[in-house]
């Protein structure tokens, strides 16, 4: 049973990168697409990325710039009762007479069926094929910064970041696994939501006196705030087990097709 709960672990990662300006402009974008499967069956992590910087010269003295990183995750990960209820474990602790499946062709629920004097163990094919544990992560990291050259080596300089960080995990265990068999079913969420806010104001003196001596102040003040927002729920004895959680992802494509016409008459 072993053999059937660990395959191989592949990864793919696709990145794509494209930079260039002038000397009052510069940019930089980027994305990145990353997929990789765990040693265990129905372990997987899915990441999308995509980042802007962003560098502007306004005048002499003026300088803004700012850079953007969007990402979102998806990690689908094994669930863990103890060393013989997770899959590892019982893959290592079931007998290897212990099969798959019964003869009716349904999880085979205990090591070797109730009554044949061995201990409980769960079935970890079951429990992969059958739970879920799946968290889904969105990210977004900003910073805006302007910097303006008051006088000849006095420089005054504003940002703003921005962390925002939402998670939410899913959990469910049907009957069919050993966890939930005697609960027709056990399910749970969580959601988190994270927000930190940074403010730094600074002000650059830099005085080069001769070849051998220099110095550079820095001075300034900052703000930050914190706030994080969590929730839990979870619940057993499913009428209707099969449906497990419901999620709905929606993607949404729009072409906006556009024909200029000039008639001179």
């Amino acid at each position: 049973m072993a053999e059937g709960n660990l395959p191989a672990g592949p990864d793919a990662e696709l990145p794509a990168l494209v930079f260039g300006g002038t000397d009052k402009l510069r940019y930089l974008v980027s994305g990145n697409y990353f997929n990789q499967d765990g040693i265990i069956i129905t372990n997987n992590y899915k990441r999308y990325t995509g980042r802007i910087n962003l560098d502007a010269s306004v005048s002499n003295r003026l300088k803004i710039g700012t850079t953007f990183t969007v990402s979102h995750g998806i990690n689908n990960g094994i669930n863990e009762t103890g060393y013989t209820g997770s899959p590892v474990g019982a893959a290592r602790t079931i007998s290897p007479a212990s099969p798959v499946y019964d003869a009716s062709g349904n999880w085979q629920l205990l090591n070797v069926g109730p009554g044949s004097g061995m201990a409980s163990i769960a079935n970890p094919v079951a429990l992969l094929r059958t739970s879920t544990n799946v968290l889904f992560s969105d990210r977004v990291l900003g910073n805006l910064f302007s910097e303006y050259k008051l006088l000849d080596g006095l420089t005054a300089r504003v940002s703003v970041g921005v962390d925002l960080l939402n998670t939410r995990r899913y959990v469910f265990y049907t009957p069919q696994t050993l966890a939930a068999n005697t609960v027709n079913g056990y399910g749970s969420n969580g959601t988190s939501s994270n927000i930190n806010l940074l403010n730094e104001n600074t002000l650059n003196y830099t005085r080069t006196l001769n070849a051998n001596h220099s110095f550079d102040v820095v001075a300034g003040i900052t703000f930050q705030s914190n706030r994080e927002d969590r929730s839990y729920q979870e619940a057993q004895n499913f009428a209707n087990y099969t449906l497990g959680p419901i999620v709905w992802d929606r993607l949404l494509y729009c072409l906006l097709p556009r024909l200029p016409f000039k008639n001179g008459d």
